[in-house]
């Protein structure tokens, strides 16, 4: 099972980071498998994690777009 804390934390992210992304990591994978219907792979897992250190405003773009899609 991934575990997007430790992913992050294995990467060298300072703690703040890996607690706020871990958190929008798991946003992330609920949205998406939700709209998909399926569970997502490890890699699609690693690389929503990664995506959500970036930029705070940005990933709440997406995470927003994501649970939208399921009422389409």
């Amino acid at each position: 099972m991934f575990d997007a804390k430790k992913y992050l934390k294995d990467c060298g992210h300072p703690s703040l980071i890996i607690e706020k992304a871990s958190r929008q990591a798991e946003l992330f994978f609920m949205n998406l498998e939700r709209a998909t219907g399926r569970e997502l792979t490890e890699l699609e897992k690693r690389k929503l994690t990664w995506l959500a250190t970036d930029d705070w405003e940005t990933v709440g773009v997406f995470n927003k777009l994501f649970a939208e899609l399921p009422s389409r």
